[in-house]
């Protein structure tokens, strides 16, 4: 009996072993996402401009500028020039800390509270720039430019209703000069669903936001003005969430017919092909678009994006690297980069890049939870026990089953 208790004692232990591989395996598969996911570029904070030309003479170091505001905490021009240079040089925790600090200080300056939007939503402090938007607010009911933000946060946990609701109240207040907001309230209609809507949205509102010379756009805190081949990229994409494949190439023939327009277009149109599944298509304009401009950085991640979702983690890793040299803050990205080194078992780097991840957005839970696991191969419990434990904190349920006692 003895014998046979132990015999079944290692089978069962054999069993939770290939269990437990198994599962281990499956997980370094993270989610997929298509790979019109990297070419979403309406998935932005649009605000009035605050670029380099914003600035004028303004030279000022970090060290003048913390200096400057040491001397004077109400110089709103100083935080704002302090931000923008602190997330250029990737001090993400710093600008955010700035950010806070200007804004508390100088609550109805709508430039600083702006700069300040851009910041913390980049850094995915959303809570607390709720509380900001909430004060100012508070402080001024008819601060169209909060309520605007407010959009923005909504838009990003999901919210879209709210989000639509937000963004027509600003647009009912700031009567001129409008259209950043009108372009946030295109996108909310968009991720609500209403795909006609929005894309009118973007048809109507085109020629006056492309003539208003306040209105910029902010990914990863790169500044860009919208085109007209932006807004039919934008059009393409709203048609192909609908499944309107005819309408979605109508609106990047319309983008093609105007000059220097190819590279967007072409890696738009490739998003549409390869929702349609035809993925020779798909790859063909790729090439085209890298062709095009080969300092463009989303054909590479959606050319990584497809082998990745084919298991082909080493040809996947090429694209994201090239990609990574022209994009070096999409968070998105880099997890995708740490994901393939973890599936090619180089846990060590693959941490290197989740750590990357979170300095970006320490929010999400998948980054933490795919360093633990990381951790676990390694034999590291303690370390991966702490990942597991903060994953879970942030609402990744998936962590629990691995935390070790």
């Amino acid at each position: 009996m003895a014998t046979q208790s132990t015999t079944t004692n290692r089978l069962m232990g054999r069993l939770v072993l290939f269990i437990m591989t198994s599962l281990f395996a499956s997980l370094t598969f993270a989610k997929s996402t298509t790979v019109f996911y990297m070419q979403d570029e309406t998935q932005l904070i649009h605000l009035p401009l605050i670029d380099e030309k914003f600035f004028g003479t303004d030279n000022r170091t970090v060290e003048e500028l913390e200096s400057a505001i040491s001397s004077n905490p109400n110089e709103t021009k100083a935080y704002i020039r302090l931000c923008y240079l602190l997330k250029e040089k990737g001090e993400h925790d710093l600008a955010n800390e700035y950010a806070k600090r200007g804004i508390e200080s100088n609550m109805n300056d709508k430039n600083l509270l702006n700069i300040a939007g851009a910041v913390l939503i980049h850094s995915h402090e959303t809570e607390e720039l709720y509380n900001i938007c909430l004060k100012a607010v508070a402080t001024n009911p008819k601060n169209a430019d909060a309520y605007n933000l407010l959009g923005v946060i909504a838009h990003q946990n999901g919210n879209s209703l709210g989000a639509i609701t937000h963004f027509q109240r600003a647009l009912a207040l700031k009567k001129r000069r409008y259209n950043w907001i009108n372009f946030n309230l295109a996108n909310a209609y968009r991720a609500a669903e209403r795909y006609d809507d929005a894309a009118e949205l973007y048809r109507k509102s085109a020629k006056k936001f492309l003539a208003d010379k306040n209105f910029v756009s902010c990914n990863n805190f790169h500044f860009r003005k919208p085109n007209m081949v932006w807004v039919n990229n934008n059009i393409g994409l709203t048609y192909t969430m609908k499944g309107d494949y005819t309408e979605a190439n109508k609106a990047y023939r319309e983008a093609l017919s105007i000059k220097n327009s190819s590279s967007r277009v072409y890696n738009g149109m490739a998003c549409t092909y390869y929702e349609m599944g035809e993925m020779d298509s798909c790859l063909v304009l790729l090439d085209k678009a890298i062709k095009a401009n080969p300092r463009y950085a989303s054909p590479y991640k959606n050319l990584g994006n497809i082998n990745y979702e084919k298991g082909n983690f080493s040809k996947a890793l090429e694209y994201f690297n090239k990609a990574y040299e022209l994009d070096s803050t999409d968070e998105w990205l880099i997890s995708k980069i740490a994901c393939c080194h973890k599936n090619m078992k180089d846990y060590e780097k693959a941490i290197g890049y989740f750590n990357k991840a979170i300095g970006i957005n320490h929010t999400n839970g998948e980054n933490h939870y795919q360093k633990g696991l990381c951790y676990h191969r390694l034999g590291d419990t303690d370390k991966a026990n702490e990942s597991f434990n903060t994953a879970l904190k942030l609402g990744y349920e998936q962590a629990r089953g691995w935390i070790r006692k």
